[in-house]
């Protein structure tokens, strides 16, 4: 049977990407519904946490290809 998850530290990073923006949408759009800030200002966040994301994948130890 084959793995499509290694497990690895970058692997791990890439499969979070997806539920970790979604929360951050979700927080987004709950302090938009507070009233504490409008989510045309606070969309720029999620470029900064995809960014964080990427580059902590990309500087995490890859699986072993041999």
């Amino acid at each position: 049977m084959a793995t499509y998850f290694c497990g690895c530290g970058r692997c791990t990073l890439k499969a979070v990407t997806g539920p970790l923006m979604m929360m951050a949408v979700g927080a987004l759009f709950a302090l938009d519904q507070l009233g504490m800030h409008h989510f045309s200002q606070t969309w720029p966040a999620l470029l900064i946490v995809y960014g964080l994301i990427q580059a902590a994948a990309f500087f995490a130890p890859a699986h072993d290809r041999g």
